[in-house]
Order: structure tokens, then sequence, then C-alpha cells
């Protein structure tokens, strides 16, 4: 049984978090991490937090519609990748991107795997991430980690995904730069060629249309 550490911990707001005590919380003092002191905390967590600039950020639980769709890209990739030079994994997989300590819910790795020494339990060099968007994440997915993701120099495709409407967003490198293609049709495949896949419109990733969504 892993051991219990007191910890503060940077939590995203959350719908239910008045404007008021967001703003308190916010101007309060927060402990900042080193990157070494956030790796020891979080090995012997039972939790996941991630990490950005000398913070430590709790995750949430996801929903079930969620899940659904993390697994069914992950089972998607992992099946078309079969007796490739590249390999699928889903969300306990940890990501060093720009400084920065990530769980994205899917990946894809290519050639030799590149893992931080020490535990053997943090990836350097993906070639594929995939983020499921919620209210509570979309902000920080697409203004914190989409631009650490993008500084890998392995990186070739980031793929974040509504779970609320049919829409994909995917970023993919060409050269030196990065383009943005969305998805929005059931019959649209994403082409993830540098590592040889097309990403068919899976029933997992049809949620209930959501109006009132803004994220």
């Amino acid at each position: 049984m892993a051991q219990s550490h007191w910890v503060e911990v940077t939590l995203l707001p959350s719908n239910h978090m008045s404007t008021a005590l967001a703003e308190i919380l916010a101007a309060m003092p927060r402990k900042r991490f080193t990157p070494e002191e956030y790796l020891l905390l979080e090995r012997a967590a039972e939790t996941k937090s991630e990490y950005v600039e000398g913070e430590i950020i709790a995750m949430s639980g996801a929903s079930r519609n969620h899940n659904e769709i993390v697994l069914g890209v992950g089972s998607e990739l992992r099946r078309q990748l079969r007796g490739k030079n590249c390999s699928a994994f889903v969300s306990d997989m940890r990501v060093m991107a720009g400084g920065s300590y990530f769980y994205p819910d899917a990946g894809v790795v290519c050639e030799v795997s590149q893992i931080l020494v020490a535990e053997n339990d943090t990836l350097l060099n993906p070639a594929l991430v995939a983020e499921v968007l919620s209210p509570t994440t979309a902000r920080y997915d697409r203004q914190v980690k989409l631009a650490r993701y993008q500084s890998l120099p392995t990186m070739q495709h980031i793929l974040l995904i509504a779970q609320d409407r049919v829409r994909v967003e995917h970023y993919r490198r060409h050269q030196e730069q990065w383009i943005l293609e969305t998805h929005a049709s059931l019959s649209a495949a994403i082409e993830l060629t540098d590592i040889g896949c097309s990403l068919p419109w899976l029933k997992s990733m049809k949620a209930p249309a959501s109006p009132d969504s803004r994220y």
C-alpha cells in the first residue's frame, strides 16, 4: 500500500465553485514544487496529478462517455498498429512535455520508446496524443497542454476530441508548422499518415448533442 503524503495541489475550478471562492483560492500563496519533488510524490500517490510550472494539478474522475471514447480510440489505434513499429497507450502513461508532466487520454509512440531514467514510467517521445475534452478541462487542454505537446520534436499528431458532439480538432505537424484540421462529420476519417493509421469515426466518439456546450 502506498504511503500517504500531504501535498498542496491546484484544483481546476469546477462548475460548482463560485467565482468569489475561485478568486480567493487564486490569491492564496501556493507552494511550488520542483520536478523531482513532484515525481517523488506522484509515484507514492494513489491518485494521479499533473505538473505545470511548479504546480501540482489534481486530476478529477472521468465520465462514462469520456471513458468509452478513450477506450474506443485506444483500441482502434492498437488494432491498426499491430505488427508495426508503433504502439498505442492509454491514460496511465505519463508524458514529459515542455518541462511539464501530463497523462494524455491516449497516445502512440514509434520506434524505440524513450523513457525518463529512474522509475521507467515517463515517456519522452510520443508521436501522437489524444485528449477528450470536458467543460472543466477544455481550456486547460487547449491553452496549457497543446503548446507543450507541440514542443516535442517527435510529436506528429494531436487530437482534441469533443464528447458532447461530433467534433475532433486534429493538429498535425508539417515541417516546422502545425496545421489544424477540424472534423465534424460522421463520414470523415482522420488520416494519421506519419504513423500509418486512418482513424474512422468510431461509434464511441459520437456523443449526445448538447446545444449549450461552450467548450
